[in-house]
């Protein structure tokens, strides 16, 4: 037990979650609101695909669970200045929880990253942005109804594809340089 928490516990690996979950929490700042949909554009996804690519299971865990309570606690870590548990059971609450699920299912799928085409990052990222999609989707249906892809998917798809670009080639250079 002591060495495997000293794994998680060392003052690099601490560093290094500390940094993604700056990064997290920036990239949720970075928000556009959209005037139709109470779901706004945020780089959220691309880091936390970022995240579950670059860091093992556990940690990619810590850092979303990290986020999400310093959130519920009313720090306003969410997009839009938002906090609170009320933002995980709104019309983007689905979309949050996605982060949680995404991690966990693409640490099944993904092997060695050093081992991972320019390709397969790009698949990578887009089953990555599917999953937090339709986690979002199946909470927003609740809120809006029948405009749910309308509000929650249409708007964001030239986005998904901009952000697997970019997530699988900057995959592909961390790779180079590993």
């Amino acid at each position: 037990m002591q060495r495997t928490l000293s794994k998680y516990l060392s003052k690099s690996v601490l560093l290094n979650l500390a940094i993604a979950l700056a990064g997290l929490i920036v990239s949720s700042k970075i928000s556009i609101e959209l005037s139709f949909s109470p779901v706004p554009i945020t780089l959220q996804s691309f880091a936390i695909l970022l995240i579950a690519l670059l860091f093992d299971r556990t940690q990619g865990l810590i850092i979303i669970l990290t986020y999400l309570l310093l959130g519920i606690i009313g720090i306003p870590v969410f997009a839009g200045d938002k906090s609170g548990l009320e933002v995980l059971i709104g019309p983007t609450g689905g979309f949050l929880i996605g982060f949680i699920v995404v991690i966990y299912l693409l640490s099944l799928i993904r092997g060695p990253l050093s081992h991972v085409s320019v390709f397969e990052s790009f698949g990578l990222f887009l089953i990555g942005h599917l999953v937090i999609s339709f986690c979002g989707l199946l909470v927003l249906y609740f809120h809006v109804g029948n405009r749910f892809l309308e509000y929650g998917l249409y708007p964001f798809l030239p986005g998904i594809l901009f952000k697997s670009i970019i997530g699988a080639l900057l995959i592909s250079y961390i790779n180079r340089k590993n």
